[in-house]
This record gives structure tokens, sequence and C-alpha cells, in this order.
């Protein structure tokens, strides 16, 4: 196996995004939360003026602007880690399956971005637990599949809960529809922030135990508790 590409910093980059992505999320629910007070508000006889109304749909625009800005940025720096995280494990012979391109491709080829991404993830976490296994490299729970499993079904709820949020919103013209869309997001934002909180989890564990790798060709010692955002490797 050859040297690893240190992977660390692409680590820590995708999950300080991922925590901003988390945070503008709780922003965006809290807002949601208001917009339905509002329009509750109007079901039970309450009287909404056109001014608060309006600063309204202007904060949620504004936050919905600085989200996808920050989904971006997380979607870019995450793939960032993923493709070399791959690179990595497939420096050993018959390890991994897939082009490390393809690691990046198969996030933006619709229907195989419904089940690709999750089957490299389960094969990356799956081959280096089987390896470091054989090399009496014990790695916990770190590289449990189930947690791979609740990713992806959590990544898949929130972004399909999304969009149909958002088709129904453009044929939503009275206070009850405003109020189910309303609802609508704040469950997928929900789920979002949870999503992250999973997300986070993925690339920690595998940051931990992906300098592991290292240790079956090399003389050097890497302890599991070692951070990989300290250590650098050639």
């Amino acid at each position: 196996m050859g040297d690893l590409k240190y992977n660390g910093q692409r680590a820590e980059n995708a999950i300080t995004l991922i925590w901003t992505v988390l945070t503008v999320e709780l922003i965006s629910l809290v807002s949601y939360y208001f917009q339905y007070d509002l329009l509750q508000t109007i079901v039970d006889g309450g009287t909404v003026t056109g001014e608060a109304a309006k600063e309204n749909d202007l904060i949620n625009r504004e936050i919905n602007i600085i989200s996808t800005i920050v989904h971006i940025s997380s979607a870019v720096t995450f793939i960032m880690w993923f493709r070399r995280a791959c690179h990595n494990l497939s420096l050993t012979p018959s390890c991994l399956q897939y082009h490390e391109h393809w690691t990046v491709g198969c996030w933006f080829v619709p229907l195989i971005n419904l089940f690709k991404p999750y089957q490299i993830m389960k094969d990356m976490y799956g081959k280096t637990a089987e390896l470091l296994g054989k090399n009496e490299i014990n790695t916990g729970n770190l590289l449990s599949l189930n947690l791979i499993g609740w990713w992806w079904a959590l990544w898949i709820a929130s972004n399909i809960i999304a969009y149909f949020s958002m088709q129904y919103m453009r044929d939503a013209n009275t206070v009850d529809s405003l109020i189910f869309v309303t609802k609508a997001y704040m469950i997928a934002h929900a789920a979002t922030v949870i999503s992250a909180f999973v997300t986070i989890r993925v690339i920690g564990n595998y940051s931990r135990v992906e300098l592991l790798l290292q240790k079956i060709n090399s003389s050097e010692t890497v302890g599991i508790t070692d951070s990989p955002f300290k250590t650098q490797t050639s």
C-alpha cells in the first residue's frame, strides 16, 4: 500500500461546514415556526399587519439565500473529504472497487444519486473495518454500518420532504395550505438537523480510523485516540 494522503484537514473543513449548516437549519426552523404562529393567528381570528407579513417573508428569503450558500459550500467540502478517503482506501489492492472520480460523479447523476453514494460509503466503512480487523486492529463500533444506514435514510427523507414542500408551495394560495407547507418545511429542517448530526459522526468516526490504515504498512504506531487533525502523513 502506498502512502496515504493527509485527509484530516478535509475532514475538519467538512465537519465545520456541516455544523454551520446545522446552525442555519435551526434558525430556519425557528423562522418557519414564527411564520406558522402568524398564520395560526389569522386562523384564530387575530390580526396580522401587512408589515409583519412582509417582514416575515423578507427574513425567510434572506435565510434561504444564506442556507443555499452554506449548503453548497458544505457539499463541496464533504465531497472533497469523501473522494480522498476513497482514494486512501483504494491504495490497498482489491480493497475498494470504485474509481475515486466516481465518488464525485455519483452525487450528480439522476437516480444513481439515490443509492450509489450510500453504496460507496457503506463499502468504504465495511472494507476498512475488514482490512483493519485482518491486521488485528480493533476499531470498536466506530465503523458501524447501522450508522451509514441512518445517515442515508435521513439524507433522503429530508430532501424528499423539502422537495415536495417547495412543489406544494407554488400552489399554496390559502391560509390552510400555507400552514400545511410551513409545517412540512419545519419537519424538513428538523430532519436536516438530525441528518447533519449523523453526518458529522460519519466523518468523525472514519477520520479516527483512517490513519490506522497506514499502520498496516508502517512501523509507526498510530493510536485509535490520536487526532487525525494533528497528524501529517506524506
